[in-house]
């Protein structure tokens, strides 16, 4: 997300708040494509947060389904990086 924001702002992460709900909000405001932030909040909204628990068990098929979700918005990001 950070290298994304850098490549939409033009300057690296200045700001203190270091929470994934602030860096989508910049990234919003940088314009960048909501197929992009749209995922990133479903990922911090419904399992970000709740798997990052240390009471919380992830089922294989739950894992996979995850990664898969953090897979593709990376991908995106990446693809969008690649452009000038």
């Amino acid at each position: 997300m950070l290298s994304y924001y850098a490549h939409l702002s033009g300057h690296q992460w200045h700001i203190s708040s270091k929470t994934w709900k602030r860096y989508i909000e910049e990234l919003v405001k940088e314009k960048a494509l909501p197929k992009i932030t749209n995922r990133l909040e479903e990922i911090r909204a419904t399992d970000r947060n709740a798997y990052t628990h240390p009471d919380i068990n992830v089922l294989l098929e739950e894992a996979q389904i995850l990664y898969t979700l953090c897979a593709g918005v990376n991908y995106y990001m990446a693809e969008e990086m690649r452009k000038p």
